[in-house]
């Protein structure tokens, strides 16, 4: 009968144990470092495409911000000059600018800030926000967004207070002679007759003045707080360009 023997197998002695398993240590923890370094390298990247975007984002709101306080400079000082010649007994050169500032306060309703947002959205949806690691970037980020959510607050009580005084025009103003202070290419113009309006009925006439005074109000509020906007968007850009070493333009 046959016999089988088995091969011999040397055992391992306790330090080669101890260098497999410290070889084996080695190689996960120089994968993980390595992940380490790749997802840092990326991160990095990305935060920069950010800050660049960012960059690009704010310089378009400064391009855009100077029309809207120029507008509503505009809007404060007829709202002034609505308050004086509606408190007297104004002649015909003045009903007609009645008319027509009431016109243009009127297209005044669909003038909102509007800023370029498409950078903080992604930051926002994609919750990479963390990934801005200057902390003063991060900062004027969050307090320059802040401003604008306020202004956009003040903006939709100034939409309830002029809705509302035109609510009231009719009291006091003729459709008729409103329709023809706009032209067929939506232009405010002056009509060659005389407008009529009707001072008379004191109640929707101090109704309307707390309007426009109101309108004057929000209007310097909001104002001052865009000029305020428009300072942080030109510090914070500048901040931008330096924490990432941006080339000037």
């Amino acid at each position: 009968m046959e016999v089988h023997h088995h091969p011999h197998v040397e055992k391992k002695s306790f330090k080669e144990y101890l260098l497999e398993g410290l070889m084996i240590f080695i190689a996960v923890s120089m994968g993980f470092i390595a992940e380490n370094i790749r997802e840092n390298l990326v991160n990095k990247e990305k935060e920069h495409h950010y800050a660049e975007s960012l960059y690009t984002d704010l310089k378009t709101d400064e391009a855009k911000l100077p029309f809207l306080i120029r507008w509503l400079s505009k809007q404060i000082k007829e709202s002034d000059s609505l308050f004086v010649l509606l408190n007297k007994t104004p002649d015909q050169n003045e009903i007609k600018s009645i008319y027509t500032m009431f016109r243009d306060l009127e297209r005044g309703l669909g003038i909102e800030l509007f800023i370029t947002n498409r950078t903080i959205t992604q930051l926002n949806s994609t919750g990479d926000f963390r990934l801005i690691k200057h902390k003063n970037v991060s900062d004027g980020i969050s307090d320059y967004y802040k401003s604008i959510d306020e202004v956009s607050y003040l903006q939709k009580i100034a939409h309830e207070i002029k809705g509302s005084g035109f609510q009231i025009l009719p009291s006091i103003m003729s459709a008729n002679d409103y329709h023809a202070v706009i032209d067929s290419s939506d232009n405010i113009v002056t009509p060659n007759y005389n407008l009529r309006i009707d001072l008379s009925n004191k109640e929707a006439l101090n109704k309307l003045l707390f309007r426009v005074s109101e309108i004057k109000g929000i209007s310097s509020s909001i104002r001052n707080e865009i000029m305020e906007i428009k300072t942080m968007s030109t510090n914070l850009r500048n901040t931008v360009q330096k924490e990432y070493h941006l080339e000037k333009e």
